[in-house]
């Protein structure tokens, strides 16, 4: 019995199979496809149709970007947990959290999203919210109500004003203080559902002159590109922390995730670091333009911010990157979609060469450098290794 279709290769998804399993032993087929795209003018490379990023075309990769030879050793497959869940009619499914400062003290939105398959019922719904990494004995706070849920998705919305906030930072010019919320649905007195993620309470402004302002005070970032692996069913725990053990042994207080959507586990390490994310969407150079195509990527970026939104560490969007064919007919209308997502960060369209610089590399020579190419914010920077005898 066919139960459901998904694409996309970075969101969690689920379907319901209620009316599908059988009393007795049960058998779930899973079906991956992960195609090479069709060489040519109406295809690969300028007219892709998967959305991967570098996971699937990029001068990085093995084949880097020839037409014949740039989707080889391909990216696919099941990189993460596939597991049944058995869950009562009342479920908690997403939760989304809006920290803001005013006077000293901040406010906390928190937004959930309850679903309920059954008859309208009757719900307590409770929220703690308490320290993750730090201590205070006056950051903990507990709130609560009855709610009566309708059948479908049901958005239950809680404040709580925290006085004296312990706020989020990088590490070098504060803490990364994080805080912990729990939310629980009770029907009848009994657990039914329970949804926790962490948060951080900080304020970002990223200027028209590309200056970062961090809870008011203007930091200056000193970051790299990161694309850890090409095979993100390797990259566990062992080596993320590796990575992030790195990055500070190297001064760095601020990584661009580029062109690819990286596990959970690393943002939540970058939340825990210090560090500040700028997050490329998996889009690389150039795409079909067509309607289905546009509103496909209009879901999975609309899928891409709503399952990062709480990480405190991410602070600029991006949309596109270097694209030649759609930055007049897609990038904008990305653009309009992630700004109805969230208000609170930076938004690029597009990363393009004018914060590019490959002087030396591709092009030119290392005296270039002598203008300041790129000036005044670079964010994707290659040339030859400094000289050596070899």
């Amino acid at each position: 019995q066919y139960v459901g279709h998904h694409e996309g290769y970075f969101q969690p998804f689920e379907f319901h199979v209620n009316h599908y399993a059988t009393p007795g032993e049960n058998e779930l087929l899973v079906r991956v496809d992960a195609p090479f795209e069709k060489p040519g003018p109406d295809g690969w490379p300028t007219k892709k149709r998967l959305i991967k990023g570098v996971l699937s075309h990029w001068d990085g990769r093995p084949g880097s970007s020839d037409p014949e030879h740039g989707q080889d050793m391909g990216c696919g497959g099941i990189w993460n947990d596939v597991y049944l869940a058995a869950a009562h009619n009342v479920r908690l499914t997403r939760a989304q959290v809006i920290p803001m400062l005013c006077s000293g003290a901040a406010t906390v939105t928190i937004n959930l999203w309850v679903e309920n398959i059954g008859r309208p019922v009757d719900t307590d719904i409770l929220v703690a919210i308490t320290p993750s990494n730090f201590e205070a004995d006056d950051q903990d706070f507990q709130l609560g109500r009855a709610v009566h849920l309708n059948p479908g998705e049901n958005l239950v919305t809680f404040t709580q004003t925290v006085p004296n906030p312990h706020l989020w930072s990088t590490w070098d010019y504060g803490r990364p203080n994080l805080y912990a919320f729990t939310a629980t649905a009770k029907v009848n007195g009994k657990t039914v559902s329970e949804h926790s993620d962490r948060f951080g309470i900080r304020t970002i402004e990223v200027t028209d002159d590309w200056r970062f302002i961090l809870n008011g005070k203007q930091v200056f970032i000193r970051g790299t590109n990161v694309i850890p692996t090409l095979w993100l069913a390797e990259y566990d725990q062992a080596m993320i922390a590796r990575d992030i053990q790195q990055l500070r042994a190297a001064n760095v207080n601020g990584v661009r995730v580029c062109v690819h959507v990286n596990r959970k586990e690393f943002y939540a390490a970058c939340d825990e670091a210090g560090l500040l994310i700028w997050n490329d969407f998996a889009l690389q150079w150039s795409y079909d333009d067509t309607d289905d195509f546009k509103a496909n990527a209009i879901q999975q970026i609309r899928d891409f911010v709503r399952m990062l939104y709480n990480h405190p560490s991410i602070i600029v969007w991006a949309c596109q990157n270097e694209p030649v064919g759609n930055r007049i007919t897609l990038t904008p209308l990305l653009a309009a979609a992630v700004a109805e997502e969230d208000s609170t960060r930076r938004i690029v369209p597009a990363a393009t060469f004018d914060q590019h610089t490959y002087n030396g590399w591709y092009s030119g020579s290392m005296a270039e450098y002598v203008s300041v190419p790129a000036a005044p914010f670079c964010n994707e920077y290659g040339a030859q290794a400094l000289p050596n005898l070899e």
